[in-house]
């Protein structure tokens, strides 16, 4: 069985002294002297796994730890929580295991992992296994509804599917039957449609979060596709992927900027501990860890627990 080989696990004692800690994230990570000196949070990093031969782009966790993973060879891995390998498909195609592009997925309930198949313009249905389940082909909805290239896709609690597409760039909200009740963000919204959407999850507070990279902000919505605002508006620099996290966080992996905390809609860099240059690619948080798919020689798995730095 395929097993992930474990770079490094490093846990910590007792805490070294702030000063020197802020001291090393200053000389390793460039932050200007003068300038905000102590993030407002930490990531310690605790874990890592390398993916070896896995060129991943995008990570989802489900409720109960299994781990996915899309990569550009449009293969979809399934793992456990310690990174043995359930299930891997795909292969380029248009079959029912077969994709152009995973661009992204999500794994909301345990139960399903839905796959936006991007140049194929349909979102795959599998089970948590990867069994094959559905089809939802832009192509197959009535002509005011149809669309291409989607780019992200959650599924909210009652069990409404979001669909984030570019062709026409919106967001379309499917029922459990799968049939469409909602579009918006488009041309109806005037100025404030959507101008290049990249990302979309679901906030545990019910909101829908949108990653516009046209407007380098993040628009949220709600349920119903009323706009509540925009937070970082011009802020962020090149995002890639989101994740909501407890008690209103939401953080940002942004390719040139590396991770980025937005609380209460303030924008601030989340410190990596120990310091590391990367390309953090995606971001998702499962009991507590958040975890983050990070590239630098080679494709890696991040875990670690934020950590809000003490004035000690």
């Amino acid at each position: 069985m395929w097993v992930a080989s474990r770079v490094r696990k490093a846990f910590w004692g007792r805490p070294a002294p702030v000063w020197t800690i802020v001291a090393g994230l200053i000389l390793g990570q460039g932050i200007p002297l003068g300038a905000q000196t102590r993030p407002p949070l930490w990531l310690r990093v605790e874990e890592r796994v390398a993916l070896d031969s896995i060129p991943a782009e995008v990570l989802e966790i489900d409720p109960y730890g299994r781990v996915y993973l899309a990569d550009r060879d449009n293969t979809i891995c399934a793992f456990t929580w310690d990174m043995r390998l359930v299930k891997r498909i795909g292969g380029f195609g248009w079959g029912k295991e077969q994709f152009q592009l995973p661009i992204d997925l999500c794994a909301p309930n345990g139960l399903d992992v839905f796959v936006c198949d991007y140049y194929n313009h349909r979102v795959e249905r599998y089970d948590k296994d990867l069994n094959y389940l559905a089809s939802y082909r832009g192509e197959d909805l009535a002509e005011s509804w149809r669309f291409r290239y989607p780019v992200s896709v959650d599924q909210a609690p009652q069990g409404d599917l979001f669909l984030l597409v570019r062709d026409p760039p919106s967001v379309i909200r499917l029922d459990a039957l799968g049939q469409p009740r909602l579009a918006f963000g488009g041309l109806e919204a005037g100025a404030n449609k959507l101008v290049d959407p990249i990302r979309l999850r679901i906030g545990g507070d019910g909101h829908v979060y949108v990653l516009d990279a046209g407007t380098r902000s993040l628009r949220v919505f709600d349920f119903f596709g009323n706009e509540l605002g925009s937070l970082a508006e011009g802020e962020l620099s090149k995002p890639e992927g989101l994740a909501w996290v407890p008690r209103d966080l939401l953080l940002v992996a942004d390719a040139r900027q590396g991770l980025l905390a937005i609380e209460r809609g303030k924008v601030a860099p989340v410190a990596l501990v120990p310091s590391a240059r990367v390309h953090v690619r995606d971001v998702a948080f499962y009991r507590g860890t958040i975890c983050l798919l990070v590239e630098a020689r080679t494709v890696e798995l991040w875990r670690g627990r934020l950590v809000q730095p003490t004035t000690e």
